[in-house]
């Protein structure tokens, strides 16, 4: 066989073994309708791609689309308390809450006391006991901006270390093409067992590449909390008469997420429940297109 000449990749390699059987517009030919194929293949599936590409949200208990409440309220004599999920995420959840002070006297809020409960089975099924459940509280404004501190931290870290494993799978790469070059003889083996380190090569770069830009995703994503979250966070511990206060609240996830979720609010001696689910990739996609 003749030498591989040097760079040759994939793509030569694959020319070179069919030349003989094809001509150069049966390839093209060949590639055109290949394109094609791809193209209505991912034109079918966009929908479907979009949908589960959804980030994952909470919607109240008893939501539905035809009533767009995707915001739990309590009302009282005194209060109204509207609560809604932001983000659902791997590792932590967001929610937006509301409270409107309707009395003459102050109230007063205590995060320290917020606690989110998360389950499989729902908790409005007394039959079901919800053993081994999932308890965090509210993180604190100061926990907040450490978690968010270091999720920024661990992005960089893992896009450099990332990008140093490219240039090392590059690097040896390289070697092993001038290896090949400066063979004597090209033989099958020798064809066959670089064609595999292309192939290998090629498909963890562009799992790096793509991991890469995650991390730094997540780093812009992290910097920008840390940029606006302090004028955003519910940081208030009383809530004046004929006042309302909007802000957002975290809490840690640790596992996956759960379907079922509770939150409970201790407020003015009484313990106020709200039920949140899991919302369904057609509730998701309603509340996408919503802007929720």
């Amino acid at each position: 066989m003749d030498k591989r000449p040097p760079g040759g990749g994939l793509i030569f390699c694959i020319l070179q073994r069919h030349k003989s059987f094809f001509n150069v517009e049966i390839i093209q030919f060949w590639q055109h309708n290949c394109f094609i194929q791809f193209m209505r293949l991912t034109i079918l599936l966009i929908p479907f791609l979009l949908i589960s590409c959804l980030p994952a949200r909470l919607v109240p208990q008893d939501f539905s689309i035809e009533k767009n409440n995707y915001e739990a309220y309590i009302e009282l004599d005194s209060v109204t308390i509207a609560l809604a999920n932001l983000k659902a995420k791997g590792d932590h959840y967001v929610f937006g809450l509301e409270i409107e002070n309707k009395s003459t006297q102050p109230i007063f809020i205590d995060m320290n006391r917020i606690k989110k409960f998360a389950h499989p089975y729902s908790y409005r099924d007394p039959e079901k006991k919800k053993l081994y459940q999932e308890v965090t509280s509210a993180m604190t404004p100061e926990q907040v901006d450490a978690f968010f501190t270091v999720k920024q931290q661990d992005a960089e870290a893992a896009a450099l270390f990332l990008f140093l494993v490219g240039a090392a799978i590059i690097t040896h790469d390289i070697i092993e093409d001038e290896r090949d070059w400066n063979k004597s003889t090209w033989t099958e083996a020798d064809e066959k067992k670089s064609n595999t380190r292309d192939a290998v090569t090629v498909a963890t770069l562009m799992a790096t590449d793509i991991l890469i830009d995650v991390a730094i995703e997540s780093e812009a994503s992290a910097q920008v909390e840390l940029h606006y979250l302090p004028n955003e966070l519910f940081d208030r511990e009383i809530i004046y008469p004929g006042e309302t206060y909007f802000g957002k609240i975290f809490f840690k996830n640790f596992e996956e997420i759960k379907e079922h979720h509770r939150i409970t609010f201790p407020l003015e001696g009484k313990n106020l429940h709200f039920d949140f689910r899991k919302a369904n990739a057609e509730e998701r996609r309603f509340l996408y297109e919503q802007g929720h």
